[in-house]
């Protein structure tokens, strides 16, 4: 007994579905063009918003004592003033310590080649040409990269340092009523409350945690500084600086950034393991004394999600992209913090 065919069926597109996925692809695509177009935008627009949300509490605090213009007019100078004081004083010196690092590091991974210990790992790893490829490709990053050509690439020009002082101000004026105001968009008002009270709350956790960091980043690249000095390593500042940075990513940061100091004191008096010993108590000490406290007190981020944020930023658009992708971590760890506690 023969089974009766299966009824076939045909996919069949009407004029009105061929012109709706046409559409649809031809506004991807413009979409795809305006965002490469306007990355520039973006970043610095978030980099003035998170520049402006670090520096409100300091204004705020500020214009309990005086009135507002001149409490802005005093942070302003403040900001001014230690940034200029920070490049004057740093800036001549990072450039002929990266210029000797250049020549130094090479050296002392040719050494580590060549010892009893580790000089076939070393070599297996192919180390003085990774560490020559890394000093090349890292004033690029630095200074911005090719792929999402950030903000940082025109760092030195006029027009976009202006361009972001001038939105700083805009939203250090007017960025509290701006958020105040976006809560009435909603038409319950428990809605209402609710966004207000989580916006608020997670400002404050995200402010606090963030000046908690920079203070520790600020120690960080100090005691880089002096460990590089005790070991008699060159570029103590540049070293004790990439430190500093490393450490704003909680856990492993010190140890990731120390790495360099470990290999140039390896290479160069043979006597890595003790530094080594000294940036893991680094390290121990930031996580048992800070994060922990920060944990329990203001606010829990990962550094798994900050190590990811910061390596993708820096290999997308440099180290002010790096910072970006941090800042955005800590915004998002303190939102879920108010809405999903625990």
């Amino acid at each position: 007994m023969l089974l009766p065919a299966a009824p076939v069926r045909r996919l069949r597109l009407s004029r009105r579905s061929l012109l709706t996925l046409f559409g649809a692809m031809v506004l991807a695509l413009a979409a795809r063009s305006v965002l490469l177009d306007s990355v520039d935008v973006v970043v610095l627009a978030a980099g003035a918003t998170a520049v402006a949300g670090l520096l409100h509490p300091v204004s705020a605090a500020l214009g309990r004592r005086m009135p507002r213009p001149a409490a802005l007019v005093a942070t302003l100078a403040l900001v001014a003033g230690s940034a200029g004081l920070l490049v004057a004083s740093v800036v001549g010196a990072v450039r002929s310590e990266t210029a000797r690092l250049k020549r130094v590091l090479p050296e002392a991974a040719m050494r580590l080649e060549t010892s009893d210990r580790i000089g076939k790992s070393a070599r297996e790893f192919g180390l003085t040409q990774r560490v020559r490829d890394v000093l090349d490709a890292l004033p690029g990053r630095l200074s911005g990269g090719s792929g999402a050509k950030a903000v940082t690439t025109n760092a030195g020009r006029g027009a976009t340092i202006l361009a972001g002082a001038v939105l700083t101000i805009f939203l250090l004026l007017y960025g509290p009523r701006l958020v105040a105001a976006g809560p009435r968009v909603l038409r319950r008002a428990e809605w209402r409350d609710r966004v207000s009270s989580v916006a608020a709350r997670a400002y404050g956790r995200a402010w606090r945690y963030a000046w908690v960091r920079l203070g520790v980043a600020s120690a960080s690249g100090l005691a880089g500084y002096l460990m590089c000095r005790v070991f008699d390593v060159p570029g103590g500042v540049v070293l004790g600086a990439v430190i500093g940075l490393g450490s704003l990513v909680p856990g492993v940061g010190i140890m990731v950034a120390g790495v360099p100091v470990v290999l140039l004191t390896a290479g160069l008096h043979g006597n890595g393991v003790l530094a080594f010993l000294v940036l893991l108590a680094l390290q121990v000490l930031e996580t048992v004394v800070v994060q922990r406290r920060l944990s329990r007190r203001v606010l829990t981020v990962g550094p798994a999600p900050s190590l990811v944020a910061a390596l993708l930023g820096f290999e997308a658009g440099g180290l002010g992209l790096a910072l970006l992708g941090l800042a955005a971590v800590v915004a998002a760890a303190s939102v879920m913090a108010e809405v999903a506690p625990g």
